[in-house]
Formats: structure tokens, C-alpha cells, sequence
């Protein structure tokens, strides 16, 4: 092999090589890609790579209803549901947590205004 040659072949391989780490460096990251058993489309869907994102994924699935699920999606309304709830908080765990203890200080005064009356 001709020295040429060599050069040649090794410029190709590494063309190609950054060309791969750029698409995969930009690729989002979906809660159901493309190859997911349940896909029936061959296109991502729900992408979390950043907090927003996540947050419009949850409110998205939310808007399908408990019993809704789109049309690409060949499993369950509730696979559909815990699926994407799962991808989030496993992503980001702060997600709703905000919420929860919002709940609870409502519960407290609540309780404290009905102590109160009596």
C-alpha cells in the first residue's frame, strides 16, 4: 500500500468518525426513541435533555388524559403515563417535588384554621 493511499484512508476514517460524535453529540435525548418496542412511527418522541423540556414532557402526556395515548404509541394509556413520569423524575428528581410540599403546608393551615373555629 502506497503511502498515499494510507493518508488517504486514514483522513476518510477520521471524517467520518467526527462526523458520528457530532450527530450523536447532538442528538436530544427522548423518553421513547425511534428503536423503543413500543414506537410504531421510527421517530422520537419526548425529548428530557433539559429541565424544560422534561416539564412540557410531563404536562404533553398529562393533556392525553388518563385513558388517551397517541396514536404512534402501541402500548397502554398507563405504560404510556408511568413511562414518561419515570423518564422525568429519574432525570430530574426536583421535578414536582415543589408541588408536593406546596400540598402539604396547604394541609397543615387547613387543619390549624378548622382547630381554630373550634
Amino acid at each position: 500500500m502506497s503511502l498515499e493511499k494510507a493518508i488517504d484512508m486514514m483522513h476518510d476514517f477520521f471524517i467520518k468518525a467526527k462526523d458520528d460524535k457530532v450527530k450523536a453529540r447532538n442528538r436530544s435525548r427522548p423518553i421513547f426513541d425511534s428503536k423503543h418496542s413500543s414506537v410504531t412511527d421510527n421517530k422520537d418522541h419526548f425529548p428530557i435533555d433539559t429541565i424544560g423540556r422534561a416539564r412540557n414532557a410531563l404536562a404533553r402526556a398529562k393533556q392525553y388524559g388518563g385513558e388517551g395515548k397517541p396514536d404512534w404509541y402501541s402500548g397502554s394509556a398507563s405504560s404510556f403515563q408511568n413511562a414518561i413520569e419515570r423518564a422525568v423524575h429519574g432525570a430530574y428528581p426536583s421535578i414536582g417535588k415543589d408541588k408536593k410540599a406546596e400540598e402539604k403546608v396547604d394541609m397543615y393551615k387547613k387543619a390549624i384554621e378548622s382547630l381554630k373555629k373550634k
